[in-house]
């Protein structure tokens, strides 16, 4: 919500806020996601680690 402040015009810090914590959680949900079955993603793929 803080960095929506300094914006130019009306906005909904609120709104904005809510949107940027919610779009943060999903990409770092999807990293971790992605980082702890890299290894097996790898495998099935039939890519082997170096």
């Amino acid at each position: 919500m803080i960095s929506a402040t300094w914006l130019p015009g009306p906005r909904n810090k609120w709104a904005e806020g809510t949107y940027s914590a919610l779009f943060q959680a999903g990409i770092g949900s999807g990293y971790n996601v992605v980082s702890e079955f890299a290894l097996d993603i790898l495998k099935k793929m039939g890519i082997k680690k170096r």
